[in-house]
């Protein structure tokens, strides 16, 4: 007889649970206060030339050739507006993902 979803989940599976809406919150809560750092501003205007280039180009031309990954998903939450809220939330994202590859 097969087994329901609800009777494989275990404790294990529930402290996870409870750890990553921890972390969550952690990085959630107030995330959008301090003004950006001189880095986060830099990725900023990458993610924006994204959305009006396609590319990562500056107005001087140079291509900002660092993780485009990281750009391109910063761009994506860019199209919702331009706020240091959204800015940030996709570095929130990867750092979910870092506990559930440490598990």
């Amino acid at each position: 007889m097969k087994k329901s979803f609800l009777s494989k989940i275990t404790l294990e599976h529930i402290l996870l649970l409870v750890i990553l809406l921890f972390a969550f919150f952690l990085r959630v809560f107030r995330l959008g206060k301090p003004s950006l750092w001189v880095d986060e501003a830099t990725s900023t205007i990458a993610a924006k030339m994204i959305l009006v280039k396609g590319l990562p180009i500056f107005d001087s031309g140079l291509s900002y050739s660092r993780a485009y990954l990281f750009h391109y998903l910063q761009s994506f939450f860019l199209l919702f507006g331009d706020a240091d809220f959204l800015v940030r939330f996709a570095s929130v994202l990867i750092g979910l993902a870092t506990i559930l590859l440490a598990y």
